[in-house]
């Protein structure tokens, strides 16, 4: 088995993990969670951040999975934005008290996670002390997850995408991408040649400690990849033995032809945005962050703008600026704005 397949293999088995929900009395039918198969972060796929912990600071354009959640602040995807997709809330448990606009399609809460409903609205008091009331029309059905067996097994999920996160970081550069050596003369980019195509594998090594401080003042640029044809780019980012890392600058991402200067150099003058963009949209780049291979145990804090999902299940993650992609991590504090974006 090559590389590639091992990781595929690993994917679609973490992928095809089912887990039920008893008959619920906040609704009237039973549901079960199934991750569809090729799903490429497992069950963590369709969330927008999805950590042991979860908190949020700031309004947050995306629905979560979570063991524990503090937040009393709007999330949720507008449903303008859905672009028929779901939109599921996995909370087991909350401290807080929910903000009334929170939005989904679905909410799954704790079994021990009570409820009263008068018809218009539904308020739900978790064991931890939490409350919140919402109008079914936000927040649509509500179910309780079964007492034995968890909606969602959230250790055990991030336990798989740590063995993901290790089997990325594990393969050989893709043939047919460079990148520019981030110094005083040149911005750090990633390129992306058009007889690549496919699932790509880069990986940028920042143990050094000048690499790594020009990330500190240096945007990080991504060009050359058509996810119209179907490409796909898991970028491993190496931060060797630091304890704690930081990313103040912006990660984007090009789309369409280059344009070329005055000598014929190519430059990209289009860039996604990280706004709320529909689901559906062209989320198809992972940012593995790992030490010397292994999933990054640390803090790692991630400002301005990021285009892309965040790989990261064993850290702390802490965001500061506007974040578009999936935000995998132990504990997951939003400071800044983010945004789902498949």
């Amino acid at each position: 088995m090559n590389k590639k397949s091992k990781i595929i293999s690993a994917v679609t088995a973490a992928a095809v993990a089912t887990s039920a929900l008893a008959w619920s009395a906040f609704a009237d039918e039973p549901v079960v969670y199934e991750t569809k198969p090729g799903a490429l972060l497992g069950a963590a796929t369709h969330f927008h951040i999805f950590a042991e912990e979860i908190t949020l600071e700031s309004h947050v354009h995306g629905n979560v999975a979570t063991n524990m959640l503090n937040a009393d602040r709007d999330f949720g995807v507008r449903p303008n934005k859905l672009n028929g997709l779901s939109s599921i809330n996995y909370i087991k448990d909350f401290s807080s008290n929910l903000n009334e606009q929170t939005l989904s399609t679905m909410l799954v809460v704790g079994s021990d996670v009570t409820e009263n409903d008068n018809g218009n609205k539904v308020s739900l008091t978790s064991p931890s002390g939490g409350s919140g009331t919402f109008r079914h029309s936000d927040i649509g059905p509500v179910y309780n997850e079964d007492e034995d067996t968890p909606y969602i097994d959230i250790k055990e999920e991030l336990k798989k995408l740590a063995e993901l996160s290790e089997d990325i970081a594990a393969q050989e550069n893709s043939d047919g991408i460079s990148h520019n050596e981030a110094s005083y003369w040149f911005l750090p980019q990633v390129n992306v040649s058009s007889n690549a195509d496919g699932y790509l594998y880069y990986t940028l090594d920042l143990s050094n400690d000048q690499k790594y401080n020009y990330f500190q003042y240096a945007d990080l640029y991504i060009n050359g990849l058509d996810f119209e044809e179907g490409d796909f780019l898991y970028l491993t980012i190496d931060v060797g033995n630091r304890t704690e890392v930081s990313f103040p600058k912006s990660w984007k991402v090009s789309y369409g032809d280059p344009s070329y200067d005055w000598w014929g150099n190519p430059y990209y003058p289009n860039y996604y945005s990280t706004g709320e963009e529909p689901l559906g949209s062209e989320g198809r780049i992972i940012y593995n962050i790992v030490s010397n291979g292994k999933p990054y145990e640390g803090k790692i804090i991630l400002g301005e703008q990021k285009s892309g999902s965040i790989l990261a299940p064993k850290a702390d993650v802490e965001i500061t600026g506007n974040t578009n992609g999936t935000i995998i991590g132990k504990k997951v504090t939003c400071h800044g704005e983010s945004h789902r974006w498949d």
